[in-house]
């Protein structure tokens, strides 16, 4: 099938990202989306993980171009407050592992064990000086202090998604000629083998394409009504369905521009905060199993209080249920899922942008393999791909909550027992059995071999405190002389002089919120 005409149904970011990476990668195909005036988006503002930029060069854009027509700010970690216990905080940094000075990635195990100064927090410290950037609220370009970072490629962004979608119709849908269509889907028409050859409007009439890409949301107008992709939930393993949102302003502004999103964990879930540059995007995603709704909005109003009453009490909560789950395919005959039509997980990693920009490159890539033509075989490995990532971030997400050590709620008490971190037939599971050749030959993304050191899951676990090398082992390996105290002494010595050095050096650095100011926001009409 060669692909000459693609329809996207649905606005929102997720439409608008895909037509712009379309229009601006596939000059000789026809995009048309088509976006219903009677559909609102919600915007709570959203956060990303550094992949982002891969999707940002695709497209060309420049941070001072677009980071004030949305509201962006930049993110350099994920933080993670209470969610070992009350009172703990620890650090998910962006960036490759530096081991500089270090004899490994095992040092630090061992040090934690000799050394009570190296607390469970410090993992990230002792492995990635991104974390000071973090802790400190500081910005730097690329430094030779703060060792390994990049700032092109280890910052992201909190942004509000609904200016960004706006952003990416004007700027890049439109003047590349993308077809925008406001109305309403009404029905579809079918070939004879399944396809979709026309969807018919109620203003328009009937729109033809060779492909249509379904953003409808949570809805799947096309890839689960009229494909018949059957909706896979995963409620029996993540437990909140539930979700208060609200906009908040700035009481402190400087301080509470955080460079991270803070993830709170809460009696019956977890809060995100997520700072834009003209105001905080917040809200509590709980389990309804575990609280009523009225029970989650007094017990998140205490804790927004906690850093201002007044602002605690004029907020404005509203709903967001939370349907966790995938179609059981992405792409079924000539329909493609992207964003929440295809799966959806709570946004404790920030997956919600990340599946949907990466998919889109992942089928402009399929696209651009043969000049638009495709086969089975493309399918295939499409909908395998996008499985294995969504199936990997869920045990991702999962890894939070079996690790903490909280017991402080019957929430915590289920949750960390009840969810089965290796599935039943695990190990003849057929993506095991799947022959490597083919894997490669159709180009799945392999998540474990994508990110080999697995830096994501070292930081949760060592933050919650899990030391995989005990006493014991330690002893084993000083007995075998495998161990030398003394190099691990001075990787103490030496790691304490830079920490001295870093933090010294950051102290003359910008703030998160002066750094914006200066290189993004200092010109701009948006600036306060």
């Amino acid at each position: 099938m060669k692909i000459n005409s693609i329809c996207v149904v649905g606005g929102g970011s997720s439409g608008w990202m895909t037509a712009a990476a379309l229009s601006k990668k596939l000059d000789n195909t026809k995009i048309t989306l088509i976006e219903s005036k009677k559909i609102k988006t919600i915007g709570v503002g959203e956060s990303t993980l550094g992949h982002i930029n891969r999707f940002m060069v695709a497209l060309g854009l420049e941070d001072k171009d677009w980071m004030p027509a949305c509201n962006a700010t930049y993110k350099v970690s994920i933080q993670f407050t209470n969610w070992k216990k009350e009172g703990t905080r620890f650090q998910y940094p962006f960036g490759k592992h530096d081991l500089t000075d270090k004899p490994g990635l095992n040092s630090w195990y061992y040090i934690r064990n000799i050394d009570p100064s190296f607390t469970d927090e410090t993992y990230a410290e002792f492995y990635n000086p991104v974390t000071y950037l973090a802790d400190t609220n500081k910005m730097v370009v690329d430094d030779t202090i703060v060792r390994n970072f990049q700032f092109k490629w280890d910052t992201a962004y909190h942004m509000d998604a609904e200016l960004f979608g706006k952003y990416l119709k004007e700027n890049i849908c439109i003047p590349n000629g993308v077809n925008h269509v406001q109305d309403t889907v009404l029905s579809v028409n079918k070939t004879e083998d399944g396809n979709i050859s026309s969807l018919i409007t109620e203003e328009n009439g009937e729109i033809f394409a060779d492909l249509f890409i379904d953003c409808t949301g949570f809805r799947s107008l096309l890839l689960e009504q009229e494909m018949g992709s059957k909706f896979i939930s995963f409620d029996d393993y993540l437990y909140n369905d539930s979700a208060l949102a609200c906009r908040i302003p700035y009481v402190d502004r400087e301080n509470e521009m955080h460079n991270v999103t803070d993830c709170y964990a809460m009696k019956n879930g977890w809060v995100w905060n997520i700072p834009l540059w003209n105001r905080i995007g917040t809200g509590y995603c709980y389990s309804s199993k575990f609280t009523t709704r009225d029970q989650a909005a007094d017990e998140f109003r205490t804790h927004l209080a906690k850093s201002d009453p007044k602002r605690a009490e004029e907020a404005e909560f509203f709903d967001i249920n939370i349907r966790h789950g995938k179609r059981e395919r992405a792409w079924v005959k000539n329909v493609i899922g992207i964003g929440l039509s295809y799966g959806f997980l709570e946004p404790l990693e920030s997956t919600g942008l990340l599946t949907t920009h990466e998919n889109i490159l992942r089928l402009i890539d399929i696209l651009e393999r043969r000049d638009g033509y495709i086969t089975k075989i493309d399918i295939d490995g499409f909908n395998y791909s996008v499985d294995f990532d969504l199936e990997a971030f869920k045990s991702f997400v999962g890894i939070h909550y079996v690790f903490s050590q909280r017991e402080d709620s019957e929430y915590w008490k289920q949750i960390k027992y009840n969810l089965n971190m290796v599935p039943e037939g695990w190990i003849t599971d057929g993506m095991v059995r799947t022959p490597r050749l083919y894997m490669e030959f159709i180009h799945c993304a392999n998540v474990t071999n994508r990110f080999s050191d697995m830096s994501g899951t070292l930081y949760i676990a060592a933050g919650m405190g899990y030391n995989p090398v005990g006493k014991t082992e330690l002893q084993y390996e000083i007995s075998k002389k495998n161990l030398d105290i003394d190099a691990l002494e001075n990787t103490i010595a030496l790691h304490n002089k830079y920490k001295k050095q870093v933090l010294k050096h950051l102290k003359r650095c910008p703030s998160h919120f002066e750094f914006l100011r200066d290189n993004i926001y200092g010109t701009s009409e948006f600036s306060f």
